[in-house]
């Protein structure tokens, strides 16, 4: 089919639009936020150029958990690159982040930034949420009534009741991992009740965004992908 559409490879840098280092990072985070691939594409390889590792990730697990397109491939797609390149070495991350970062701008129809699409919902809604969580909430007790509770809900309730669930549930003390838990049982549950592509991701994009989760080191993303995976 590749070959049909015309054979598409990956063109070369336009070098006359990289931004300069100290600009690369809000060149990159204004062209993602506008859906703008050309933009992004010249602003992630003068990111990769100038910022360090764990930089990068934070910035790209954030886009990759920010909206529920492709059935969960965009968090797939961050976690399995980043896994890749600590293998292969960091001297192919131009590429590999330039094809991530337009795969992460997939959209249908018109740009998202300018329209109130249902994939796009449950991460703005959730940036509101991330206020009314408790600020030690990573020291809570394990509960596996918390965690039965929690998948009690995710069987009948909408997007938002499950992400008010897990609020409510970090604010009552109850330690994140029981709340993973219950992520991990949901998903396994649906692929079990719906064996197929579809379902299976269900189980594949909550093992990205539990691994982008243990691998950020910001307090605020981490309640954010808790919440993105909930919501999913």
């Amino acid at each position: 089919r590749d070959v049909r559409e015309g054979d598409w490879t990956m063109s070369p840098v336009n070098e006359s639009a990289v931004p300069q280092a100290a600009k690369a990072r809000q060149a990159f985070t204004e062209a993602m936020d506008n859906w703008d691939e050309a933009a992004a594409d010249a602003a992630v390889a003068g990111l990769v150029r100038s910022a360090k590792q764990n930089d990068l990730f934070e910035i790209f697990c954030r886009y990759g958990a920010r909206d529920f397109r492709d059935i969960g491939h965009k968090a797939i797609y961050v976690a399995n690159s980043w896994r890749t390149l600590q293998h292969i070495g960091w001297q192919h991350a131009e590429p590999v982040l330039r094809s991530l970062a337009y795969a992460l701008l997939y959209h249908e129809g018109e740009n998202p930034s300018k329209r109130d699409a249902e994939p796009d919902r449950p991460w703005r809604r959730n940036q509101a949420r991330v206020a009314r969580i408790r600020t030690d909430w990573q020291q809570g007790k394990p509960s596996a009534e918390a965690s039965a509770e929690l998948l009690t809900t995710l069987r009948a309730g909408s997007s938002d009741e499950a992400c008010d669930a897990v609020v409510a549930q970090l604010n009552s003390g109850v330690a994140p991992q029981s709340i993973w838990d219950a992520l991990f049982q949901g998903a396994g549950e649906l692929l079990m009740r719906q064996p197929g592509l579809v379902a299976l991701h269900a189980v594949t994009s909550t093992n990205a965004l539990h691994f982008a989760y243990q691998t950020s080191e910001s307090d605020e993303t981490r309640k954010m992908l808790l919440l993105q995976n909930a919501a999913f």
